[in-house]
């Protein structure tokens, strides 16, 4: 009996990682299997003229409701004397947060053949990305500042979320078209990194206004050597980890979803 219970111990690490990692495996599937579907969808829908127009349609009737709305709403809480300042900026911003996401989706459903030739071509991957990129990273970024309040909280969000969308964009796309167009991505990155820290090597003089104070530990190049290498570093890293589950997933595609 104390032999188990040793051994039941001695075994524990191995099956708690041997868990994790199956669950990760779960959600990795669950999640190449949901890329898949959008893209099937987009194309189906962008197919159908009728079908789609009829989607647009709807789509830009619960726009212009949700902006009417909107106004009319913001216009009685700002008019409303028994709200403070600080219940007022909850409404305002919680509203806001939902009208956004309204607008980026009838955006991204107005712009369906584009998003559809994005996941066809890399002419079509880099003409459209960013902008799809972005209009869902917004909503995003609302989300996340709305209901997080500690800076570090915001700022591992903001990785997280930019992280997810890119490779939720990628993985939407044919998946060869998705890894050749984030290896460019990560060289560029990754020379545009090499080539900012080779630029701060040289001492570069910027004389700021009086009334900007800095850190008495950092001059202004310093501060914007850090913030370079940051910028670009994420950048690195996003797209890094977006070509490897890009790379997992044309594995998959290739050994269980076409057999």
């Amino acid at each position: 009996m104390p032999y188990n219970v040793i051994d039941f111990f001695q075994n524990l690490p191995n099956k708690i990682l041997n868990f994790i990692l199956f669950k990760l495996y779960q959600i990795l599937i669950l999640f190449f299997k949901w890329t898949d579907f959008i893209n099937k969808k987009i194309k189906e829908i962008t197919s159908n003229v009728k079908k789609l127009e009829k989607i647009k349609k709807i789509s830009n009737i619960i726009f212009a409701v949700t902006i009417i709305v909107y106004l009319i709403v913001m216009f009685f809480i700002l008019k409303k004397p028994k709200l403070n300042i600080s219940e007022k900026l909850k409404f305002i911003l919680f509203l806001t947060t939902f009208t956004l996401i309204i607008i980026k989706i009838n955006q991204i459903i107005n712009k369906l053949e584009d998003i559809s030739n994005m996941f066809r071509s890399i002419r079509g991957f880099f003409k459209n990305v960013i902008w799809l990129f972005f209009s869902l990273f917004l909503v995003g970024l609302t989300i996340v500042i709305n209901f997080v309040k500690s800076d570090i909280s915001i700022l591992i969000g903001i990785m997280l979320i930019a992280c997810f969308i890119w490779s939720f964009i990628s993985c939407c796309a044919d998946i060869n078209i998705a890894i050749l167009a984030n290896l460019i991505l990560t060289g560029v990155s990754g020379m545009l990194f090499q080539i900012s820290n080779y630029v701060f090597l040289y001492k570069i003089n910027i004389k700021l206004p009086d009334d900007i104070k800095l850190p008495p530990e950092y001059t202004f190049p310093e501060i914007l050597k850090i913030f370079m290498n940051t910028i670009f570093l994420s950048i690195t890293i996003i797209l890094g980890l977006t070509t490897i589950i890009c790379a997992l997933k044309k594995h998959w595609i290739e050994k269980y979803r076409n057999h």
